[in-house]
């Protein structure tokens, strides 16, 4: 399938997904409908790591690999937490709020 997003052209291949009838049902708003089962397992995003604004990310599949930088960055992000709240503490102890 051919697409088109804010001028670049595309191609998209749906994944193909194939269900089983269940005798699950359900009802919405008094009308009733079947449940089906997935046959097929759903295609997962593929795993990437990108950054954003100087902040890394990944999106996808979560791999232990990841969870390791995940902790190792934690120190980092605290002292980058509690240097601007020092700051900002800093900020209102020198400007006091009122009308002069």
């Amino acid at each position: 399938m051919k697409l088109q997003y804010r001028g670049v052209a595309y191609n998209f291949e749906p994944p193909n997904v194939t269900v089983e009838p269940t005798a699950l049902t359900g009802r919405y708003r008094g009308v009733p409908y079947s449940i089906p089962n997935l046959a097929t397992e759903p295609v997962l995003q593929p795993i990437q790591h990108l950054v954003y604004r100087g902040v890394p990310y990944s999106i996808g599949d979560f791999t232990p690999e990841d969870a390791k930088q995940v902790e190792a960055m934690i120190p980092t992000i605290a002292q980058a937490i509690l240097e601007e709240e020092a700051l900002y503490l800093k900020y209102q102890l020198h400007h006091p709020m009122g009308n002069h």
